[in-house]
């Protein structure tokens, strides 16, 4: 997941370095002169495998591939390879590697990575998908607002360029000439504001962990998500006439670039959301394929996984304990009112969830494993069922009034829940159950959030983190949370139908062959 890195070591150790130079370690020195005087600077660079380092007045500055440097020390990259493109990163790079090869680095050079300060850094996965990367790229339109992107080496290689980071997503396959088809999508930090303004606690090469790489995949994740695209694996015979017609307005880039120059913005962002439907129900939707991938790859690089897959076992559709769940049964939920909404992204609500690696700024909010996308079963909430009390049409009598009817003591929420459980009816996007929601209600509601907050907050977090917002904005017409949670979960279910077999971005998987799970 890391790759490039750039960072100011705040000693000077000329000494050090003079050392490493007469012993051999550094294969070339490249001594600076001045162009007018042709007399020696005092700032030389030193080259240690695909490594640079540089004397400054403030430190050694040092910077260079982290994953190429791997290559070449494990004897993975050829040497062609080496050569050519100074290493090779065209294969997994996990969480252990960089640990290893950080390890290697500073022993060698002498320096403890706490010292070494972060300027720049590269934050990216190698998917590894089924189609020809160039496939994607080609139908390429814009990134947000962005529509003057840079496209190299015959199309492989689309950069999108902005003041604090580079968006990179290129053919590494063709890159390297690979057997099979690898995309990386890369975020490129030119400027560690970018990265500390969404949260991510990276300052130096210490702070390289699980959480802070899991908080720096959730930026490239939602960063990817922007970008907007035109999918030629779309079967136009099965759109209709008017489609067919939108269809070609949608792969020409001026038509977009017309759009953007309109005052209204909902023109534009209304067609970007018929492009989206249209793909995911009429093509191969080679974007969501990439997604997945790289969802795949990030799990592979933290090794994730054993996580995502007891959680999935905890499902009872799957044999697992009813009312399991992945926090301590102590954990209390943090209080969130409504003037700390605009404030907090979802992925600082999360910020409670104990773990064995706290982040040094108590500000900078850590990370969940599946705040983003990730392919995971929500267990049924159990434990918020009510009985459901059959009555014998043969018994039943109507109130007259001369026979009121009598009045039933109305029983405390403790006596309810240990009562027998009606299993029923659940909501198709989430899992919990409707038994506090009204009959016709196919989805829940605030009233269900609500109940849900108190009484199983863990999983109340963990749909706040798969619906809110990570930009930290306010919504425009919502109140508060539970409120923007239960719009989101309404539009899923509006829209369900339109991403049959497919997973939305941002939210729990849809099981709509679960019989449990479908109430229509």
């Amino acid at each position: 997941m890391i790759d490039y890195f750039k960072a100011l070591i705040n000693v000077t150790n000329n000494k050090r370095l003079q050392e490493l130079a007469d012993e051999g370690i550094f294969s070339t020195v490249i001594h600076k002169t001045d162009p007018d005087t042709g007399e020696p600077q005092k700032e030389d660079v030193y080259l240690y495998e695909n490594i640079h380092l540089k004397n400054t007045s403030k430190g050694i500055l040092i910077q260079g591939s982290l994953h190429k440097y791997r290559s070449i020390i494990k004897g993975i990259a050829t040497a062609k390879q080496i050569k050519k493109q100074n290493g090779f990163n065209g294969d997994l790079f996990t969480l252990k590697d960089i640990n290893e090869t950080l390890q290697t680095l500073c022993e060698v050079i002498g320096f403890a990575p706490s010292l070494a300060v972060l300027q720049n850094i590269e934050i990216g996965v190698n998917c590894e998908v089924s189609f020809d990367p160039q496939e994607f790229l080609k139908g390429m339109l814009f990134h947000k607002g962005n529509h003057n992107f840079k496209i190299d080496h015959d199309g492989g290689y689309i950069q999108f360029d902005y003041n604090q980071y580079y968006i990179k997503i290129y053919d590494k396959s063709n890159h390297y000439g690979l057997p099979s088809y690898i995309l990386r999508t890369e975020i490129k930090i030119m400027k560690m504001q970018k990265l500390h303004n969404a949260g991510v606690n990276l300052v130096t090469l210490e702070d390289i962990n699980e959480f802070t790489l899991l908080q720096a995949f959730e930026l490239l994740y939602n960063e990817f998500e922007a970008i907007t695209y035109y999918d030629y694996t779309l079967r136009l015979e099965e759109l209709t006439s008017k489609q067919q017609d939108k269809a070609k307005d949608y792969q020409n880039k001026e038509y977009w670039k017309k759009l953007s120059k309109n005052k209204d913005r909902k023109i534009k962002q209304r067609n970007r959301e018929e492009l989206d439907l249209m793909i995911q129900e009429f093509s191969s939707n080679l974007k969501g394929q990439i997604q997945r991938q790289m969802i795949e790859a990030k799990n592979k690089i933290l090794d994730t996984s054993e996580n995502e897959n007891m959680l999935q076992s905890n499902h009872p559709l799957n044999g697992g304990q009813k009312g399991t769940t992945i926090l301590p049964a102590n954990h209390e939920l943090t209080d969130f009112k409504v003037q700390n909404y605009q404030r907090f992204p979802a992925s600082e609500m999360l910020k409670n969830v104990p773990t064995d690696h706290e982040a040094k700024n108590s500000k900078m909010s850590q990370n969940y494993t599946y705040n983003i996308g990730a392919n995971c079963d929500i267990p049924p909430f159990l434990d918020l069922l009510f009985p459901t009390v059959k009555t014998d049409p043969s018994t039943s009598t109507k109130s007259t009034p001369s026979t009121p009817r009598p009045r039933t003591r109305k029983k405390p929420t403790s006596e309810v829940m240990n009562e027998p459980r009606n299993e029923g009816r659940f909501c198709p996007i989430t899992g919990v159950s409707l038994e506090l929601e009204n009959p016709e209600t196919k989805y829940i509601t605030t009233k269900t959030l609500k109940h849900l907050k108190e009484t199983d907050p863990s999983r109340y977090v963990l749909i706040c983190s798969m619906n809110l917002p990570h930009t930290g904005k306010r919504a425009k017409y919502e109140t508060d949370i539970d409120a923007h949670i239960a719009k989101q979960i309404r539009n899923y279910y509006r829209y369900r139908h339109n991403v049959k077999g497919k997973e939305w971005a941002k939210q729990l998987t849809f099981d709509f062959d679960t019989p449990s799970a479908v109430n229509e």
